[in-house]
């Protein structure tokens, strides 16, 4: 049990758990995620299957795992993938956004994936 919440706590949330949601859980889930695994229900969302799947294997098994990418609306979609393998998303990068706040020798789109959501 976790030492950051006492007893009287954990049994009130234990029926009631805090739900949490990591959209683009490449590497694993946030890590302050991972404190109250006895009142949390945590779950991860990597559409990348190969990364999900690695993720899944390195992650607490109270972690429920999801190969998907999340939109709000259904059908094909583009996914842009960053060299570095942060900031991928379903929305195309602007350059000129890029550019201003952060590498672009490392944070410009290097592959296009396309996804069924």
């Amino acid at each position: 049990m976790s030492e950051n919440f006492p007893k009287c706590i954990v049994s009130l949330l234990r029926n009631d758990p805090i739900v949490m949601v990591d959209v683009g859980a490449r590497n694993g889930v946030i890590k302050h995620m991972l404190q109250f695994p006895e009142v949390s229900e945590i779950y991860a969302f990597e559409p990348e299957t190969e990364v999900c799947d690695e993720s899944k294997i390195k992650s607490p098994s109270y972690v429920k795992w999801f190969d998907l990418g999340l939109d709000k609306t259904s059908g094909q979609k583009t996914f842009y993938q960053m060299l570095d393998g942060r900031g991928n998303s379903l929305v195309k990068p602007k350059e000129e956004i890029i550019k201003k706040y952060s590498y672009p020798d490392t944070r410009m789109p290097v592959k296009k994936i396309h996804l069924n959501l």
